[in-house]
């Protein structure tokens, strides 16, 4: 417990090489503890070492089927390297926790960004289901609608997204777009400039106005 806590403490301030010493020690002790090959995934991510943090991560899913963390992590990194295996991760992350929405958004956000749209938009669905505040899920189903030009659908779901949360500039530009193509020029102005004003950099909103000034 003592080899895992400092581990965990050198992790904290950001030294990552006597963690993974920390870690090895305490696997001298017992082999199969998941932890320590989570410390260890986490100093090697440190380190900027992907394919070891993922062989840690793995170890510790291997030596603890419920290791909810290393699952997750697992997920990130290879979502992050478009490695079909993530969606594997997260879902056995959901398997352990199925009320976890950063499993469920990750996952959605993998599919989402390999453009499996129908598995994305069932998966933000299962979200709002747990949340039905998640402006996130709302806004990405809008995305996902708008690149499949069911702008009717798109400009619903930005529309609950800034309802759900009133600052979400996003949601504003993406409404405002919409507005645009559909040549009402003072609304898509409005949300533009309340985009702005939630975030003054903002470009694309800033782009929006110049557009419509001409």
């Amino acid at each position: 417990d003592l080899q895992l806590e400092l581990a965990r403490a050198y992790l904290y301030v950001g030294d990552p090489k006597k963690s993974i010493i920390s870690a090895n020690r305490a696997l001298q002790i017992e082999k199969t503890n998941p932890d320590a090959y989570f410390f260890k995934g986490l100093a090697h991510s440190q380190l900027q070492d992907t394919m070891k943090a993922i062989s840690s991560y793995q170890t510790a899913t291997e030596q603890d089927p419920d290791h909810y963390q290393s699952f997750m992590h697992l997920g990130l990194l290879c979502s992050g390297k478009n490695m079909k295996i993530a969606k594997d991760y997260y879902n056995n992350a959901i398997r352990i926790d199925s009320s976890s929405l950063e499993a469920w958004y990750g996952l959605g956000m993998f599919e989402q960004k390999r453009k499996e749209y129908p598995a994305a938009k069932k998966t933000y669905r299962k979200m709002l289901k747990i949340d039905p505040q998640y402006e996130d899920a709302y806004y990405n189903l809008g995305y996902i609608y708008f690149q499949q030009d069911s702008i009717e659908e798109a400009y619903k779901h930005f529309n609950i997204a800034v309802n759900v949360e009133p600052s979400y500039s996003k949601g504003y530009y993406m409404r405002g777009l919409i507005e645009e193509s559909r040549g009402k020029k003072d609304i898509a102005r409005k949300d533009y400039n309340r985009a702005l004003s939630l975030d003054p950099e903002f470009s694309l909103a800033s782009k929006g106005l110049e557009r419509l000034a001409n």
